[in-house]
């Protein structure tokens, strides 16, 4: 790779901009090691020239990114909210569902779809309800098949329509340092939770030492609660 023609103009291009070339290396050599960035290509050059621009992309992608991550995670309150916003974001792409992540002010900072009807999570921290602050508000859209509105093809088919599905909950995140110190503020999360319910909203709520002990599977049982709740409205 190193002898690619490409390759090397970009890392002198990189030199002449005062970049660490020996670390970028290192990400480069990471980023398209093995078979993850092979494609059919049968001219080795042609297929290093791929590899080179897709890891430049890659790389500029992720300084971009890390820096709109960094600012939801900012959005949080606590510690154990970072830890669940990383890990629902992991748990999405594990589970191949794009995401959409939002700050505390309702503007989104990623994305990982570019499709204009957008399919999958949309996570909002610190989100206002009904005059309350929830940790986190995750909606979920779904494009299911509509078998009560067909449609037919060019060819005189007849094939089920498509139908969006959205559904939410709110999750919160209770750590000890900042939810239920007090059997006041237990009663009066309690109250909380009522009133929010009573708009319509369902709440999962977890413990510090729940997220602290399996992040990812706290997210994911978000996860499959909002996949469960599209299956019973479909």
């Amino acid at each position: 790779m190193k002898n690619n023609r490409v390759y090397k103009s970009l890392l002198n291009l990189f030199e002449s901009n005062q970049i660490d070339t020996d670390g970028l290396d290192g990400d480069f050599r990471s980023i398209i090691g093995g078979d993850k960035l092979k494609t059919e290509f049968e001219d080795p050059e042609i297929q290093n020239s791929f590899q080179a621009a897709a890891a430049s992309f890659l790389l500029l992608c992720w300084s971009r990114s890390s820096d709109l991550l960094k600012m939801a995670f900012q959005s949080c309150e606590s510690p154990i909210e970072i830890h669940f916003i990383s890990a629902f974001i992991c748990a999405a792409a594990v589970n191949d569902i794009a995401i959409q992540v939002y700050n505390n002010h309702s503007q989104q900072l990623l994305t990982s779809s570019q499709e204009s009807d957008f399919d999958g999570f949309i996570i909002k921290p610190q989100y206002e309800l009904s005059g309350y602050r929830c940790d986190f508000l995750i909606e979920y859209a779904s494009t299911e098949p509509d078998f009560e509105r067909p449609v037919k093809t060019a060819g005189g088919l007849e094939i089920p329509g498509f139908k969006k599905l959205r559904t939410s909950v709110i999750v919160e995140c209770d750590g000890h340092d900042f939810h239920e110190k007090t059997k006041h503020q237990a009663a009066r999360d309690k109250k909380r939770d009522r009133n929010i319910q009573s708009t319509g909203f369902h709440i999962l709520r977890f413990t510090g030492s729940e997220i602290w002990k399996s992040p990812v599977g706290c997210a994911q049982e978000v996860i499959e609660f909002l996949q469960a709740t599209i299956n019973k409205i479909a």
